[in-house]
């Protein structure tokens, strides 16, 4: 596994962990030994909300295209040139065929 995918599991984890245990101190048992009930609620909001922060906060690339588009986006960033060229061509393909579309025909006379 790539540090990537180990991040993502490991923030999955945390997430399922706290939800977990946030769902059985709800419902009156205690996995998470502690002596009041009121930290227990803590430490099980702060995984919970930790996991679901982290998860959300970073971007996971679970698919091939995913990962893909990671990858391109990391070539552009560190000014690989054939990226850039291939972003250059492509705006330059969309904004062709954006003219194409939008054409309207002008009067000699500008109206």
């Amino acid at each position: 596994m790539n540090k990537d995918m180990i991040k993502s599991v490991i923030g999955i984890i945390a997430f399922v962990i706290g939800a977990l245990n946030m769902f059985l101190s709800a419902n009156g048992y205690q996995c998470i030994e502690f002596n009041t009930e009121a930290v227990t609620q803590a430490v099980s909001l702060f995984i919970t909300l930790g996991g679901a922060f982290w998860s959300t906060w970073k971007n996971f690339n679970w698919t091939k295209a995913a990962k893909d588009g990671q990858a391109f986006t990391d070539a552009i960033k560190h000014g690989d040139k054939d990226a850039l060229n291939t972003v250059w061509n492509t705006v330059k393909q969309l904004k062709d065929s954006y003219d194409e579309v939008v054409a309207v025909p002008v009067d000699k006379d500008g109206e």
